[in-house]
């Protein structure tokens, strides 16, 4: 939806780190990221009852506290000190196995046409 028409996008404010987008069908709520060409729903939930925004409310604190966890790691990766973000979403980017499923379902979807195509 935001790829197609960028004048009904809006972007979730509490996710700073990095540009997402709110999906409202329904009830449901969505956190939409558009990342190398390709568009990636990588949240997804209920919106409560009067609380319009519960679902990015509670999607950012998250992303705060994956920041808090991140940074407490004693890992070699230095802590993130950007005073201009307060989140980390890392752990929502789409990974290998999701881009190797991608293209697994895409060839799946092809061989589905052509069945359809050659069966009586």
């Amino acid at each position: 939806m935001a790829e197609a028409d960028p004048a009904r996008r809006e972007r979730i404010v509490e996710l700073d780190d990095r540009v997402f987008y709110k999906v409202k069908i329904g009830r449901w709520r969505a956190a939409l990221l558009i990342v190398d060409g390709g568009v990636w729903t990588v949240a997804a939930g209920w919106r409560r009852e009067g609380d319009a925004d519960d679902f990015s409310r509670d999607l950012g604190e998250d992303a705060r506290r994956w920041r808090a966890e991140y940074n407490r790691d004693p890992s070699p990766t230095p802590p993130l000190t950007h005073a201009t973000t307060s989140t980390y979403t890392d752990r929502l980017l789409p990974t290998l196995a999701d881009r190797d499923r991608l293209v697994l379902e895409d060839a799946l979807a092809v061989v589905d046409d052509l069945r359809d195509e050659v069966s009586p």
